[in-house]
């Protein structure tokens, strides 16, 4: 029962996960004003999670520089 618990909980994560993913690429996507451009890079960054936190870092930069 525990076992089963713990399974829910981590696709819960994983689901919340992809979902905030995807509204920093939507984010992202207004910023730079060219959604065209964002959407392709929304595919690369959750198939792979070691780039996931680079549209978030990408918007700040742009808005301080």
């Amino acid at each position: 029962m525990q076992a089963a618990f713990r399974t829910l909980l981590f696709f819960l994560a994983l689901l919340f996960a992809v979902s905030a993913n995807a509204q920093v690429v939507r984010v992202y996507g207004k910023i730079t004003n060219n959604k065209f451009e964002a959407l392709p890079n929304a595919s690369v960054h959750l198939k792979t999670s070691s780039i996931r936190t680079k549209p978030t870092l990408k918007p700040l930069c742009r808005i301080r520089c």
